[in-house]
């Protein structure tokens, strides 16, 4: 079964989908508009696993209940100064590594 991702600049917690992606740039600043609540779950659980948006790095988590996704993916891409293609290619490597860990939990949409 095909993976459906969604891509929702504007509430993105409204979104259907089983992941939800967050982007993370270097030294773990979180580029989101989710609501506070959720904001600061997800930095909990950056804390905890050690994720620091380094280039071209994900990190897929369980979702809490203050997330509305069973599973959230951290897509880090690095320092944003680095130029664009660079953070272009990281965002992409790192969504390839979101879908690749989707496919083993059976998730069908990404938002």
């Amino acid at each position: 079964m095909p993976l459906r991702i969604i891509i929702s600049l504007d509430r993105p917690h409204r979104a259907a989908g089983d992941i939800l992606g967050v982007v993370v740039s270097k030294k773990r600043k979180l580029h989101t508009s989710l609501p506070a609540g959720a904001v600061s779950n997800i930095e909990e659980l950056m804390k905890k696993r050690g994720f620091d948006g380094d280039w071209a790095s994900s990190e897929t988590l369980i979702g809490t209940s203050r997330i509305s996704r069973p599973l959230v993916s951290l897509l880090g891409v690095g320092d944003l100064q680095a130029g664009e293609n660079r953070v272009k290619e990281g965002m992409r490597r790192a969504v390839g590594n979101m879908i690749q860990e989707g496919r083993r939990h059976g998730v069908r949409e990404a938002v």
